[in-house]
């Protein structure tokens, strides 16, 4: 009787949500994105509910221990195929405490494969912009590690760095968004956007320096061509 219930209980449950999962943007390119879920030419990206599902599923209620989960993503800019949204993933399961991580990632919608920052953006422009961003510049010089800053090369070791000296915030090479398509100087504006638990800081839930970065010539045209939405077009912990 119990596996019945529970039966019914999920399909009345997918019912409802099927119908709130509403459409929030469609081009003719092929790509549909609604609350829960990323289609790209009738390929599913992501399915934030389907993966709940699956946690769910992997993680059975045991000695009493309530399993909770909640997955979302946040559409934040897309150009082209180039796709940046804002993942969060919170659980509790096992008797253990709620954990949750949020940060942002790109993809490229025709491969599903995730989009480093230097794949799209000169390594020198990156390099130059993090070494002088007020924040980098800041916590270098507290910690007297200037010397060390400034014989940075590579976008690799400026990672390694940055991510010794901030233990709750996490940089990866994937988290980053595109905040407009117009070029000033030769270079457009993006955020790099650093990873922590919400748990750590309920003030701040992503770290974000904002740089001007020179795009390579492919994706140079694409940016000035080829821009579906930039940065604040929908809700999202960056701007919300």
């Amino acid at each position: 009787m119990k596996q019945i219930s529970v039966f019914i209980f999920f399909l009345i449950t997918n019912f409802v949500f099927s119908q709130s999962d509403s459409l929030i943007y469609k081009n003719s390119h092929g790509i549909s994105i609604y609350k829960s879920k990323t289609i790209y030419k009738g390929k599913e990206i992501f399915n934030s509910k389907n993966d709940e599902a699956q946690f769910l599923k992997d993680n059975e209620e045991v000695d009493n221990c309530s399993v909770v989960v909640d997955i979302y993503r946040n559409p934040l800019s897309l150009i082209d195929n180039y796709f940046s949204y804002e993942y969060y993933f919170g659980s509790e399961a096992a008797c253990g405490k709620y954990g949750n991580d949020t940060k942002v990632e790109t993809i490229d919608l025709k491969t599903f494969e995730k989009v480093n920052l230097s794949d799209l953006f000169t390594e020198k422009s990156i390099v130059r912009a993090l070494k002088n961003d007020s924040w980098v510049l800041r916590t270098f010089t507290e910690m007297s590690l200037v010397k060390e800053l400034d014989s940075v090369n590579s976008f690799n070791k400026m990672l390694e760095l940055l991510n010794d000296i901030e233990y709750d915030v996490r940089f990866h090479k994937q988290g980053f968004v595109v905040v407009d398509n117009k070029m000033k100087d030769g270079k457009i504006g993006v955020r790099f956007v650093g990873s922590q638990p919400i748990s750590v800081s309920y003030h701040r839930k992503h770290l974000q320096l904002g740089l001007m970065l020179v795009p390579k010539s492919d994706f140079k045209d694409k940016l000035l061509n080829k821009t579906e939405f930039v940065l604040g077009q929908f809700r999202n912990g960056l701007t919300n």
